[in-house]
């Protein structure tokens, strides 16, 4: 619409000694409004058929600018509330400046628009439209430093804290099964490859939730006394074996493993509030045990609080009578909190995150059998045990406690229209997935290198899919929406560039041929056409300088409230502000210098006699 009204105000200033001969010679205003108002229709019911024309062919066409999976979820149908926004946005450029003729006639005597006509003094619509043409660039400007803040969003995705690039990763998925050591090290073996790292979801997709109970980081000061013994099935009738709560000793409570004990009834009663299971205790020795259970009283005990070890983890143990065990003084209150959580290998930290900001990351040392540990974020941290979460722990559904022994930055990515919830991490071989995640990092991503890996992972025998960069990947996956809005913010800029281009020009060889005879009658006074080109190329990159500023300063204003598509909106690089600014420069130059170079270029003579 500004392209259009720039392009009818400089039709109406060429109209205006033609409407003033008509009113000279008697025509009525309204017969005159009504001539402008039909050749104004006509000019952009004609532009607005070949719009329909290029929307419907377009439709077809945009869907091929991106990926097959993106294209399928764009619904190609024209918005009515828009077309009517646009609508009355026309029948506003078609009144007033369809009209501008006779706008500029009747504020001043019709001898007088014919004079200054004559004499070439430049009417009202020759300002109306510079500033079209500067709210144009502006509003360039602002799209363009949009797309740019959307880019530069999906870059800073694409990177973990300490800057690491982790597009070029290379990913392969298990849907059904997980990938076997012995393959994973000949991927590692492969040449240029440096590290791979399991997970079972990747960065930037939707994590799956579990609700815990947290125990927080405080002191074991807590005194229980209670007697200690080792845990003997044959001293107690069948149906005691029947734990109240949690489980009895297992198969994977291993010698060296993480200790366990079951307390019976009377300790949970006095020392518990009935909610032991999970509890962490030390005992007189400074081992660290984990309550796995609530057993019966049995007729020995006489109402006493006992506890009792797992004979395969002790050695020969003596029982003892009131035994002194620590633990938290503060129980909490049994509310569960929802936490997104993710299992990951010990090179996770390596590869998507920094080290921890407080305490240690997994370990060769966490395996099956070890006491279950976890990592979790710093607003995981916060939020729920108040800053101090080592040595605090989480406890699942069925009563498993989980140390907490580090703490790290929160996730390094996350899809920008998603909101990062407080985040757990577990060692992979802790708690193990059906469905896993391979990450490769190598100094090649060639297609031959994923091709070497893609042979070695087929060795397994599993459902593998694609293999793949990490960007690849998230482009046709969580990152899609923003790849899209960020195509269409570009798109949408670019066209504005052309736009721009077209007022610029257009204005700029309106103003040449009103000032042709100014320039000409220069020229036959010695002037150089030089200087006379750069005179108005001066004129033009003061109008786009002026929209420029403006277009910078309403990207600052609108750049906060971009957040509904960005998570973290920030202004793009010194580098690429630049260069846009020296792509304007560029184009606003020559679409000032051709036409004032043509016009320079005709014989003073010929410029005066035709005037």
């Amino acid at each position: 619409c500004s392209t259009m009204a720039s392009l009818l105000l400089s039709r109406a200033r060429a109209r205006v000694h033609e409407m003033a001969v008509r009113i000279a010679l008697g025509a009525s205003r309204t017969r005159l409004a009504l001539l402008c108002l039909a050749d104004s229709l006509f000019l952009t019911a004609a532009g607005g058929a070949l719009g329909l024309v290029l929307g419907w062919w377009t439709a077809s066409l945009f869907p091929l600018l991106f990926f097959a999976e993106d294209a399928e979820t764009l619904a190609m149908a024209p918005d009515p509330a828009w077309l009517a926004i646009a609508g009355v946005i026309w029948i506003v450029v078609v009144l007033v400046c369809g009209l501008a003729p006779m706008l500029i006639v009747p504020n001043r005597y019709v001898w007088q628009a014919l004079r200054d006509d004559a004499i070439g003094v430049p009417g009202g619509s020759g300002r109306a439209r510079s500033r079209l043409v500067t709210g144009q660039i502006g509003v360039c400007c602002l799209l363009v430093v949009l797309a740019g803040v959307i880019r530069e969003d999906l870059q800073s995705t694409l990177r973990t804290a300490r800057g690491l690039a982790i597009g070029s990763l290379i990913v392969a998925a298990s849907e059904r099964g997980i990938i076997p050591d012995d393959v994973r090290q000949k991927v590692l073996a492969l040449n240029g490859v440096s590290s791979t790292t399991l997970l079972a979801t990747l960065p930037t997709h939707r994590m799956p939730l579990v609700e815990f109970q947290i125990e927080r980081a405080r002191p074991r000061t807590r005194e229980l006394v209670m007697d200690a013994a080792v845990f003997d099935p044959l001293s107690r009738p069948v149906p005691s074996l029947r734990p109240r709560a949690g489980r009895s000793f297992a198969i994977g409570d291993v010698p060296g493993g993480c200790m366990v004990a079951v307390i019976n009834e009377t300790a949970a009663a006095r020392y518990f509030a009935d909610a032991a299971v999970g509890r962490f205790m030390d005992d007189p020795a400074g081992r660290r045990l984990i309550v796995v259970g609530v057993m019966p009283d049995v007729a020995a005990e006489s109402g006493r609080p006992a506890m009792y070890y797992y004979a395969n983890q002790v050695p020969p143990f003596v029982p003892a009578r009131d035994a002194r065990f620590f633990t938290a003084p503060v129980q909490p209150s049994g509310a569960m909190v929802e936490l997104a959580f993710n299992s990951v290998s010990p090179e996770y930290f390596a590869t998507f995150a920094d080290p921890p900001i407080v305490g240690r990351a997994f370990t060769g040392a966490d395996v099956p059998g070890a006491c279950p540990v976890a990592v979790v974020s710093a607003e995981t941290a916060r939020v729920l045990f108040e800053g101090d979460a080592v040595g605090g722990a989480l406890i699942d559904p069925f009563g498993q406690p989980i140390e907490i022994v580090g703490v790290v930055e929160a996730a390094p990515m996350a899809a920008a229209q998603q909101t990062s919830p407080p985040l757990a991490l577990f060692p992979f071989a802790q708690r193990p997935e059906l469905k896993m995640r391979m990450a490769i990092r190598a100094s090649d991503t060639s297609v031959a290198t994923r091709k070497r890996i893609d042979d070695v992972l087929a060795t397994a025998n599993l459902p593998i899919g694609p293999v793949k960069t990490f960007e690849e990947h998230l482009a046709r996956s969580s990152l899609a929406p923003e790849r899209v809005a960020s195509a269409l913010v570009g798109l949408t800029a670019g066209i504005a560039i052309a736009l721009s281009v077209v007022g610029v020009y257009g204005a700029m060889a309106d103003m040449v041929v009103r000032r042709r005879r100014e320039l000409a009658l220069r020229i036959a006074l010695g002037a150089r056409a030089l200087g006379l080109v750069m005179q108005v190329v001066r004129q033009g990159l003061k109008l786009a300088g002026t929209g420029a500023a403006a277009g910078l300063v309403a990207a600052l204003i609108a750049t906060p409230f971009v957040g509904q598509i960005v998570r973290h909106p920030r202004w793009p690089g010194v580098l690429v502000v630049g260069l846009v600014g020296l792509a304007l420069l560029t184009i606003v130059t020559l679409a000032c210098a051709v036409p004032a170079w043509r016009a320079v270029g005709i014989d003073p003579k010929e410029a005066m006699r035709a005037e």
